[in-house]
């Protein structure tokens, strides 16, 4: 770090021609060098483009009378005289594993405010969160690299901080699971749609809606679900169920924890049965209600 340090003074030097100071600014300048612990050679090579004005040896027995006091002239003055001369900055460079990042008198800002561009913020007119996700990843992650994310928090005293989390898959797959998953719910709002739309007259002010029946959703027959990969199934048979009825699961307080980390979707009713699509087989029986909306008129 001290040689990249090193070059940003020369860097600065290198902007200001000895010619265009004072004096007093030439001597601050060989001040703000010994400072910087950078050898004599510097200035009196940088003073040498001075024609008119530069006597060898001066250089050193100037030199040789600073002697620091308790306010010294530290290469921050150097700086500000390239900025004044029109220096736009440090070019900059890789940072190594060890190399820290410190705000102080040497470096009084992480980042340089002139290079911000300031820019209203518009937000957009149409939201979509799965794409924004999608662009996330993409740019944090490697495919193969595993994605470390929070599912639930709880509310400290200042703000909200990770309670439970998961870590069992990549970004690739995070994204693959995505994509199928809005595949999925695009087909499932043009399915709704259409059934709303060919079923409107035939339906009363008021929706066919059953009395809640009490059902337990198991830990097991869970299967891989070939449309949704990223997904399991489990089938609940329901005599009289119908592929055009809506049906409404609402599983038991006692059951919310283990129901949330099975991740349920929207389920999908079948002819005698329905399909409940979770992210991992629950890991306890969860006790549940389902109500039939049915909503062709008989």
């Amino acid at each position: 770090m001290r040689m990249e340090h090193e070059n940003d003074i020369k860097e600065a030097l290198d902007s200001v021609s000895p010619s265009a100071l004072t004096y007093e600014e030439w001597l601050m300048v060989g001040m703000g060098l010994k400072e910087a612990g950078l050898p004599v050679a510097v200035w009196e090579q940088w003073s040498a483009r001075d024609g008119g004005r530069y006597h060898k040896g001066e250089c050193i027995k100037k030199w040789e009378s600073f002697h620091g006091s308790s306010k010294p002239v530290t290469q921050s003055s150097i700086f500000q005289l390239a900025y004044e001369h029109g220096w736009s900055g440090p070019a900059g460079h890789a940072l190594d594993w060890g190399d820290e990042l410190t705000v102080g008198p040497q470096q009084p800002a992480l980042v340089d405010p002139r290079w911000v561009e300031e820019q209203e913020l518009h937000l957009p007119d149409t939201w979509e969160p799965a794409q924004q996700l999608k662009r996330y990843l993409q740019a944090l992650f490697e495919p193969d690299e595993y994605v470390a994310y929070v599912t639930e928090s709880f509310m400290a005293a200042d703000r909200r901080r990770p309670a439970k989390g998961c870590w069992d898959r990549t970004a690739g797959q995070l994204i693959e699971g995505l994509a199928e998953l809005c595949s999925y719910m695009k087909k499932y709002t043009a399915a709704l749609g259409d059934l709303a739309s060919a079923t409107a007259d035939g339906l009363d002010e008021k929706q066919d809606i059953t009395a809640a029946v009490s059902f337990t959703i198991p830990t097991t027959g869970w299967a891989r679900d070939s449309t949704l990969t990223s997904y399991y199934y489990c089938d609940i048979s329901i005599a009289g169920l119908r592929a055009t009825d809506i049906v409404d699961v609402t599983p038991a307080p006692e059951s919310y924890s283990v129901a949330r980390t099975a991740g349920f979707i929207i389920t999908e009713s079948m002819a005698g049965k329905l399909r409940l699509r979770a992210k991992k087989a629950p890991t306890a029986a969860i006790k549940a209600q389902y109500r039939i909306i049915n909503t062709v008129k008989n």
